[in-house]
């Protein structure tokens, strides 16, 4: 090992070469002398053995496999500066797209080819200088046809990766497309005569992809109907059909893209229904208000009675005490009280006789024995019914007469796939005795085929922990088809009858099995932890830097709080006759986006237009540039950080689990896992605290709750006003 000095001046110029966020390298500092030393040791041995120009001239004169592979291992393991400068090299794509179109080239080459071009996707200076480029596109999809179906899958993962990572990518994928009627050819890779699930899934996920970046909701139907009418739901019906050939993956995705496409009819439906019921609700409105006039007018009329009642009352009263004043004799005031009681108002007539539907019978309700189809006929209302034909009719000894059950026969709605999945049932029944639904059996039976292995060796694999023995994805699928709470009741009540176990089907044995399994389902969850941990880890940290350096470079830009500064300069400015006063700051939601909806009186120039034309760029040109200080913006805008903290979480929770069945099996491939991982997982845990402390620190720099807003929404709206800004910046420039 070195001195001191010299391993840190070493140190430090291998951290500037490196493509390190601010925190990353803050945390290398940090390492004791002798992990740095093993850094340094380790990048010396991985030395740059060709230069991206030799490389360059050896692939002008022949594409060797050598070649491309050595190229293809030194994009992804050499620095972002090495990456740089072989994209930067003069006609470095134009020999890339001479060495796709070569017709004898073989189909490995082909395929190292592909790879080199999605380790240039994978980097950001790599694919925005590979989608730009005019005819790199086109090559790869006007080759769909002449490559090995592999190389087609590869081509097909690249399109949808272009699609996903760029704004306008998919856009410029589908006019390649349709340039090259290329979408026919999507749909020949859908075919049920050479079934490839790789292949299948690519095509899948880029269709889905495609509609997916489409938010006009008037182009997704457009392309959704033109992907009809080039037979895509004919094939994907027919691949259904041959559901047993295909893997989970591939039925998942086909889920996926039915679920995508918008149903016009019941749209169009549903618009004429809620029309239908607007106009009704017009009707009810007016009848409501002409009652609402009628009861009004009524009131006035009682107001009017009662005070007229009142009057008279008193009228009556205090002439029959005048008359007892003058008239003494009692015979007289007896008639003279009965002729003051003969003026006062009668009551008021009895209310007339109202015939009530409750008078009617009850009706016995049927009960059916299948679902019977529905007769659309139009009935009187209860209050109808008197006087009419059915007052007197009593159906009642009628349905006693009738033979339902011979009708139920003959009109029932039948299930024709419900129909054809019993007689398979029947069909297996013969042969077998299971416990378990068709649909459930079926699925058991794939599951069989893709572990080819004995019932016995895959307990006894669950028991070990062993992952390497069983592939991740069959671990999955395990733990999706894993016996149920039912099921396992059901065998084991079985079991205790008595009944012979080996008239069981092969599922039902295998699941029988699976049953008997201590924890089953926490050790299944425990091996697919193993499985992907290391995936899981490799994309939580990169999203967790994208975040703590987003939040650490808008924190410290200096420029962008100067832009800031002007803008609520000209807030105030404006609104200083308003009702909201003065402002001491504003959010950066709400407001950011708002700068572009207000134009000039003359209507060509927003206010942001104006801010960066006739302010910035005249009076404080240095805050111009403000894209150089925010680089990292873009990346974390794609990234949510509740989404992480709750991704965070789950893996604490699974590594607590696999730490409490650590203690109980103390099986040699737990304890190997946790001995091995604990480093990467106390690191991630780590990194994430260290990421949340930077993000909250941004949110209350700016005045925003982390409560409120996520990070992929707050750096977007950043992102999207960094780019508009940007594209000013740039007319103004040209101009």
């Amino acid at each position: 090992m070195p001195d001191k000095d010299s391993l840190h001046r070493s140190f430090n110029q291998l951290l500037g070469s490196l493509d390190l966020p601010n925190d990353k390298i803050k945390e290398m500092n940090s390492y004791d002398n002798h992990k740095k030393w093993e850094i340094l040791c380790s990048h010396c041995l991985m030395k740059v053995h060709q230069s991206p120009s030799s490389y360059l001239k050896r692939l002008k004169i022949s594409p060797t496999k050598e070649t491309l592979r050595g190229l293809e291992v030194s994009l992804r393991t050499y620095s972002i500066e090495w990456l740089r400068d072989f994209m930067n090299q003069r006609n470095c794509l134009d020999i890339f797209v001479n060495i796709i179109n070569i017709g004898n080239l073989s189909s490995e080459n082909f395929q190292i080819a592909l790879q080199c071009l999605r380790a240039m996707l994978y980097s950001t200076t790599g694919f925005i200088i590979v989608i730009n480029h005019p005819m790199l596109l086109e090559s790869l999809v006007a080759n769909l046809d002449n490559v090995s179906i592999k190389n087609q899958t590869l081509i097909l993962q690249l399109l949808a990766f272009t699609c996903k990572k760029s704004p306008d990518g998919w856009t410029k994928i589908l006019k390649i497309l349709k340039i090259d009627d290329a979408m026919r050819q999507l749909m020949d890779f859908l075919t049920i005569k050479c079934i490839d699930n790789g292949r299948i899934l690519a095509t899948l996920n880029l269709i889905r992809t495609i509609l997916e970046c489409t938010t006009d909701m008037n182009y997704r139907i457009y392309l959704q109907y033109a992907f009809h009418d080039i037979g895509f739901d004919d094939r994907i019906e027919r691949l259904m059909l041959n559901e047993s050939n295909l893997i989970l993956d591939v039925i998942d995705e086909i889920t996926a893209v039915k679920s995508m496409i918008i149903n016009v009819n019941q749209l169009i439906k549903e618009r004429d229904c809620i029309k239908t019921l607007n106009e009704k609700l017009d009707l009810k409105d007016e009848k409501i208000r002409n009652l609402e006039m009628k009861i009004g007018e009524m009131e006035k009329q009682l107001i009017n009675y009662k005070r007229n009642q009142e009057v008279e009352k008193k009228d009556g009263l205090k002439e029959l005490s005048d008359e007892f004043k003058v008239d003494k004799n009692p015979d007289v005031s007896s008639k003279t009280e009965i002729s003051g009681m003969s003026k006062a108002p009668c009551a008021p007539p009895p209310p007339p006789t109202i015939f009530s539907p409750l008078l009617l019978p009850i009706k016995k309700k049927f009960v059916t024995k299948s679902k019977m189809p529905t007769l659309h006929w139009s009935i009187l209302r209860p209050n109808r019914i008197r006087g009419t034909i059915f007052s007197d009719i009593d159906d009642d000894s009628i349905r006693m007469t009738i033979n339902f059950n011979h009708f139920d026969d003959k009109f029932r709605i039948v299930d024709t796939q419900q129909k054809q999945q019993r007689g398979m049932e029947r069909k297996f029944m013969s042969n077998y005795i299971t416990l378990l639904e068709s649909n459930r059996q079926r699925n058991v039976s794939i599951l069989l085929r893709k572990l080819n292995l004995n019932a016995d060796v895959v307990v006894q694999i669950i028991n070990d922990y062993n992952i390497n023995q069983l592939k991740h994805e069959n671990v999955e699928l395990l733990t999706k088809l894993a016996p149920k709470d039912e099921e396992i009741s059901m065998y084991r009540q079985y079991i205790d009858e008595h009944k012979d176990i080996v008239q069981l089907s092969d599922e039902d044995k295998f699941l029988l099995k699976l049953s008997l399994v201590e924890r089953l389902s926490v050790k299944l969850n425990v091996m697919e932890f193993m499985g992907n941990f290391n995936d899981r880890v490799e994309s939580l940290v990169g999203k967790i830097c994208a975040i703590s350096s987003a939040s650490l470079s808008l924190k410290s830009s200096k420029k962008f709080k100067g832009i800031i500064e002007i803008i609520l300069t000209f807030g105030n400015y404006m609104n200083v006759n308003k009702s909201s006063g003065i402002a001491y700051g504003f959010h950066m939601r709400g407001t950011l986006e708002k700068l572009n909806d207000i134009r000039s009186n003359d209507k060509k120039q927003s206010l942001l237009q104006y801010i960066v034309t006739d302010v910035i760029a005249q009076h404080f040109s240095g805050l111009l540039s403000i894209n150089t200080e925010l680089l990292c913006i873009k990346a974390a805008a794609r990234v949510s950080m509740k989404n992480v903290a709750n991704e965070i979480t789950n893996i604490q929770c699974c590594w607590n689990e696999m730490s409490d069945e650590c203690d109980l099996s103390l099986t040699k491939a737990l304890t190997t896992f946790k001995e091995s991982s604990y480093g990467a997982f106390n690191k991630l845990i780590n990194e994430f605290e260290q990421a949340q402390n930077n993000y909250n620190d941004c949110m209350a720099y700016f005045g925003e709750c982390d409560s409120t807003i996520d990070s992929d929404e707050f750096f977007t709206i950043v992102e999207k006003f960094v780019a508009q800004f940007t594209a000013i910046v740039g007319k103004v420039k040209s101009s």
